[in-house]
């Protein structure tokens, strides 16, 4: 914890990472791009993305594992889809999708 307050109010203009002139440059994605990156999420790609999932990873808040996910997906598919589109909704965010945050 000291290494980080140590930084705190310090300023380092050599970060390696960063490119400096793009920041400056400000947005450079096209109109196409923007579109693609706001648009609804569809349904083909959270089915996309649940079965990249491994079966064996860490289960979820709800204590499942993408598994039970896969194998039941004609069942919960609507309620998971509505829940990831609910999640990047602006509107709504986590905080209303009708789950708890996970406590520490």
């Amino acid at each position: 914890m000291d290494f980080y307050k140590s930084l705190m109010g310090t300023t380092y203009n050599n970060m390696m990472g960063v490119d400096i002139v793009s920041m400056r440059i400000g947005k450079q994605l096209n109109k196409e791009q923007i579109t693609t990156l706001i648009s609804k999420v569809c349904e083909k790609e959270v089915e996309i993305a649940l079965r990249s999932i491994g079966d064996l990873t860490a289960p979820g808040i709800d204590g499942y594992g993408s598994k039970l996910f896969k194998h039941s997906w004609n069942m919960v598919k609507d309620d998971v889809i509505n829940t990831v589109r609910n999640f990047f909704d602006e509107d709504k965010g986590w905080q209303n999708s009708g789950y708890p945050y996970p406590q520490k």
